[in-house]
């Protein structure tokens, strides 16, 4: 089964748009590829300036930190 853009991490993501402008010939499939890989990279983006800018990040700021740190969510 084919990976979903949601389903790759952001590196793969990013690996990928380089893959697909030098060397997919198919400009039809590059244009909707690329736009659907910036979407993705946008929300995931928004997602986490949103997690940054949230109110319990100004009352407990290193709460956060430490839950992006070590990975507990």
């Amino acid at each position: 089964m084919r990976k979903q853009f949601s389903d790759m991490t952001t590196q793969e993501l990013i690996d990928f748009y380089v893959y697909l402008n030098k060397h997919w010939e198919d400009e039809e499939s590059k244009a909707l590829a690329s736009r659907k890989i910036k979407a993705t990279l946008a929300k995931r983006f928004k997602a986490t300036i949103d997690m940054l800018d949230d109110w319990q990040v100004k009352d407990n700021p290193e709460g956060l930190f430490r839950n992006i740190l070590l990975g507990i969510y």
